[in-house]
């Protein structure tokens, strides 16, 4: 079940990116000639909308925008003869659409999935005092000893105010009420801890704050682990890029590790914005064949003052770019399949 939800989730995923330009596109007087559902070969046309074919395809991954005149001049409509800024527009719309569809996604999780009136056990660590005690994943703490309490913060100052006794905590499961008895592990850094993973719901004007936080985190992790990798702080495998395949491995794994109804939806939510985060990201890096790519010689027609390079260059550059890509592309898959991340 957990494959099938990675995969309607990669489709949906690259359905928004295309999404994007198509609207992007359209927005622009840009004329789209085919806005696919899935990947060639075509199987049926579903509909025609003006000069845009609607068509059912094969490969039932994702889906594609085909414009007029993308990599020569076609006429009016065509890509290419659009002004600079207009075509800007196109291609930073697929990626600026996953990146505002994970911050949506993280806010609806951490603002309506999230129960409230108390803070949520997300994930319990079985060699730590509260599964010896008997809590759960999908309980919400809601006071210690008998003081009520609202947010992280405040809890884990009671779990330290605690280091040295046992604390009753007051547990909301299943719609009734349970008192666990715990009492915290000091670990060797000082801290006491009973060996949980919080989270809080909170506000809807607040959830987006926090969601671009944690979306922020992420970025600088990408840009930080392969540094740390080669100066050896981390393991070079656990930093390994992974592609279609090493990736749904990880979605399943995880989503298959929460035994709780409520936690599975917000993990599959929270990985679904990690996912969409990255895939607009990449995309706009600067290279041949992805949207960056393009938009580098965007940029070079601009601070050239509208002399464009050659329509020959242009596309024997991301000729080239997606054949190193897709060769990349091979390479990581092979890896995923045959040397998974972890085995």
């Amino acid at each position: 079940m957990s494959l099938l939800i990675y995969i309607g989730v990669l489709a949906g995923l690259i359905l928004v990116h295309e999404f994007g330009h198509f609207w992007a596109a359209r927005r622009n007087g840009i004329v789209v000639e085919e806005f696919g559902l899935g990947l060639p070969p075509r199987i049926r046309t579903l509909a025609r909308r003006g000069e845009t074919l609607f068509t059912l395809n094969l490969l039932p991954v994702g889906g594609f925008v085909r414009m007029r005149g993308e990599d020569e001049d076609q006429g009016p409509g065509s890509f290419w003869r659009a002004p600079a800024r207009a075509r800007a527009m196109v291609l930073i719309a697929g990626p600026a659409l996953n990146i505002l569809l994970a911050l949506l996604l993280l806010t609806i999780g951490y603002s309506v999935i999230i129960p409230g009136n108390g803070v949520w056990v997300m994930d319990v660590d079985p060699t730590y005092p509260a599964a010896a005690a008997g809590m759960r994943s999908g309980d919400i703490i809601e006071a210690v000893n008998g003081e009520p309490v609202t947010s992280r913060v405040a809890l884990i100052e009671r779990i330290r105010a605690s280091r040295d006794t046992t604390a009753s905590f007051t547990v909301r499961r299943d719609g009734r009420r349970v008192e666990l008895r715990i009492q915290p592990q000091v670990d060797p850094d000082g801290v006491p801890r009973i060996g949980v993973l919080l989270a809080e719901r909170l506000p809807v004007w607040k959830a987006p704050v926090v969601a671009a936080r944690e979306l922020g985190g992420f970025l600088v992790a990408m840009v930080r682990l392969p540094a740390a990798a080669l100066r050896g702080y981390v393991n070079p495998e656990e930093v390994r890029p992974l592609g279609p395949v090493g990736i749904g491995r990880v979605f399943v794994g995880i989503v298959d590790q929460q035994p709780h109804p409520l936690v599975r939806v917000f993990t599959i939510l929270r990985l679904t914005a990690i996912i969409s985060f990255a895939l607009g990201i990449t995309n706009l890096l600067p290279l041949p064949a992805l949207d960056g790519g393009r938009l580098v010689f965007v940029l070079l027609e601009v601070l050239r003052r509208g002399k464009r390079v050659s329509p020959a260059k242009e596309g024997l550059v991301h000729l080239v770019g997606m054949v190193l890509l897709l060769t990349l592309m091979a390479v990581i898959t092979y890896y995923d399949i045959l040397h998974p991340l972890g085995g």
